[in-house]
């Protein structure tokens, strides 16, 4: 769990300085194996509501992390169909 939790700071730190540091190509590689669903990212989208309204103040940096988040669904959410 500390290295997940490593990686999403990490990845949350680069889209705040303008870089999410990932492809779409690259998120569906490492998401594929967990056969993510649309409930499952719906599951996230609403905990990274959460977290941001209480961790960030900034409204508009809390909009840029949950646009680069929703941007990359169809990515994740079809990393592996089957």
């Amino acid at each position: 769990m500390e290295v997940l939790v490593a990686k999403q700071t990490s990845f949350i730190d680069a889209i705040v300085r303008g870089d999410p540091g990932y492809s779409s190509v690259e998120l569906r590689d490492i998401h594929a194996h967990l056969k993510v669903d649309d409930e499952d990212f719906d599951e996230l989208m609403r905990i990274l509501d959460d977290s941001l309204r209480e961790l960030v103040t900034d409204a508009e940096t809390r909009s840029r992390i949950h646009g680069t988040f929703a941007s990359f669904r169809e990515a994740i959410i079809s990393a592996d169909p089957t």
